[in-house]
């Protein structure tokens, strides 16, 4: 490949290099000694006389006035860069009066390579290699610079949105050939970094940060009262729930703190259509946002600092914007949304700490987004449970809540002894088919509303409704040592409950009907069965069956006990013993429940 001609400036600037490797006992001219010769333009002196000496001087002039104005708009102090080198550097110097030739590292070669890509084919000019060195640092030289690299790549960056250098367009300079210490036999393949992405039509990003990137801030303690107002705000409205009025108080003050921002906004991801809603913008009149430059920031979740390129997008020509920030809010990896601050003015200019500052409130932002969301979704999910547990009392439901928080809450069965009670409406089938559909269902909740509140009243569990009849589980899913006498009492009351139903029914000219229960007690397997995704509670067993067969045998306005349930509650009531035919288990004994004693 063929060598690039070359500038005057980084004719000048090889010299001063090659000269600080020698003096530093260099084996070869490294990134480091190039930026050492670059920055160091106020002491060049030419060994070689240029032939056309004017029209290299205005080569060079407007050359090193470029790199001066690009550090001075990023505040970069070249004398102390170039002490820190020389201190970093220094070691016994070369005393030999005999002239040393060096030649360029293979990381020297990658950077006149990467410089030459950046030349797109013409002239390699002084702040095109500053440009190369600094956005393509070797590890040793991020290592020396520390900070300081920050600095020199906003300069570099900043560069492009201002002036070329004064040369004549269609007459340039006659190319200086490069010195022969830049030709080397060898090149190395450029394996390295991938370019950058193109960037958006009409901006020019002076600076990009990954917004997962750790933040180093300064230890100026203005900065940390930036960083910490910032954050406090975050905490205080993110913590109340006032996500909103949040995003609007950070959005405020850091239009307040951030010198350059005239107006910002606040945009915001929507999960479920996949939007982006505008949560807060100041000042309040609607304005218009670059959703290309709002994109960027989602799609590569890198914050960035732009200025106007040459194109003008729309968005540009009506707002005259000239520089701003885009910086996504990230936690987790995820993207909630974009923090957006801009301005039409030229001055005050936006610095690499007002980046550092604005990805610091979007993550801000972004966790109390994150938290609001969990919140959110653990409400839903607890109101989500508590419709499943429908179905037990208020007591024994917040002891299974607090089972489910506690990731106890599991499929499989387990077995206990408890009490059924199967409550039948009879002639309900003659009746609904003389009603509208619509009245059926009405009957049936005047019945069961006032039937369940019994049945929760004595901490039973309404296990199912299965057609006009319900069934009630006691002891279950705590274990309780009264399990008969509660249902018994339960079922007492379910039959009171059941008649003032149909006296109030029968007030109105509606229909009404009888109650059948039936009780027994013995031992199930019991437990919250099916899969992950689709579960209910059950019982499950003889006892189940048995408590049906009861509950068929009753009549109207009867309660009919099994001997299981009597032998515990026989103080409690008065009742009467009685033979009943079941369907399969032929005659079997039970107790008719009277009345409750006292």
């Amino acid at each position: 490949m063929a060598e690039l001609p070359i500038s005057e400036g980084v004719r000048l600037a090889w010299q001063t290099a090659a000269d600080f490797a020698v003096e530093m006992n260099g084996a070869e001219i490294e990134p480091v000694h190039l930026l050492y010769g670059i920055l160091g333009f106020e002491d060049w002196r030419p060994k070689n006389p240029s032939p056309d000496p004017a029209g290299a001087r205005k080569q060079l002039e407007g050359e090193v006035e470029l790199v001066r104005a690009a550090l001075g708009r990023a505040h970069v102090n070249r004398e102390s860069i170039r002490l820190l080198l020389r201190r970093a550097l220094f070691c016994e110097p070369h005393n030999s009066s005999r002239p040393r030739e060096l030649h360029r590292s293979a990381a020297s070669r990658k950077a006149f390579d990467y410089a030459r890509e950046l030349s797109l084919g013409g002239r390699l000019d002084l702040l095109t290699l500053l440009t190369a060195i600094c956005k393509r640092p070797t590890t040793a030289l991020e290592h020396l610079l520390g900070p300081n690299l920050h600095g020199l790549v906003l300069a570099v960056n900043r560069s492009a949105a201002f002036s070329a250098p004064p040369t004549a367009p269609h007459s340039p300079p006659p190319p200086t050939p490069p010195p022969p210490t830049l030709k080397d036999d060898a090149r190395p393949a450029l394996a390295y970094r991938s370019p950058e992405p193109a960037e958006e039509p009409g901006i020019k990003v002076l600076e990009e940060i990954n917004a997962a990137d750790s933040m180093r801030t300064s230890s100026h303690q203005q900065e940390g009262e930036r960083v910490a107002r910032v954050c406090e705000l975050a905490w205080e409205y993110g913590g109340e729930g006032s996500v909103d009025a949040m995003l609007e108080k950070v959005l405020d003050e850091l239009l307040r703190i951030v010198p350059a921002a005239q107006r910002g906004a606040v945009l915001v991801l929507d999960r479920q259509s996949d939007e982006l809603m505008l949560k807060a913008q100041s000042p309040r009149q609607v304005f218009r946002i670059s959703m290309t430059s709002v994109r960027r920031a989602i799609e590569q979740k890198k914050a960035f600092l732009w200025t106007k390129g040459e194109a003008l997008s729309l968005t540009q020509r009506e707002a005259r914007l000239e520089a701003g920030i885009y910086a996504p809010m990230l936690a987790n990896g995820v993207v909630f949304g974009v923090v957006c601050l801009d301005s039409s003015k030229l001055q005050p200019l936006f610095e690499t700490r007002d980046l550092q500052l604005v990805i610091i409130a979007a993550r801000q932002l972004a966790l109390s987004l994150a938290h609001q969301e969990l919140r959110l979704e653990l409400q839903a999910n607890v109101k989500t449970m508590e419709r499943l547990l429908t179905n037990f009392s208020p007591r024994i439901r917040q002891r299974l809540l607090h089972r489910a928080r506690m990731g106890k809450l599991r499929l499989g069965g387990e077995r206990a002894v408890v009490s059924i009670v199967c409550a039948d409406m009879r002639g309900f089938t003659r009746q609904a088919a003389k009603m509208d559909p619509e009245d059926v269902g009405d009957m049936l909740n005047d019945y069961f509303s006032l039937m369940t509140e019994k049945v929760f009243a004595h901490d039973g569990m309404i296990n199912n409704f299965v057609g006009d009849a319900i069934m009630a589980v006691f002891g279950s899913p705590e274990e309780d040592p009264k399990h008969c006498r509660k249902a018994i009492l339960a079922a007492t009351e379910m039959q009171q409950a059941a008649l003032e139903v149909s006296r109030r029914r029968s007030a109105k000219g509606l229909a009404n009907c009888e109650i059948g229960i039936g009780v027994h007690s013995g031992e199930v397997v019991h437990g919250f069965i099916g899969s992950n995704d689709c579960m209910e509670y059950t019982v499950i067993g003889d006892t189940v069956n048995f408590s049906a067969r009861y509950c068929s045998a009753a009549g109207g306005g009867e309660i009919l006990a099994s001997p299981q349930v009597h032998q515990r509650v026989w103080e409690l009531v008065d009742a009467e013993k009685t033979t009943v035919s079941t369907k399969h288990e032929g005659d079997v004994v039970a107790y008719r429940i009277l009345r409750l004693r006292g």
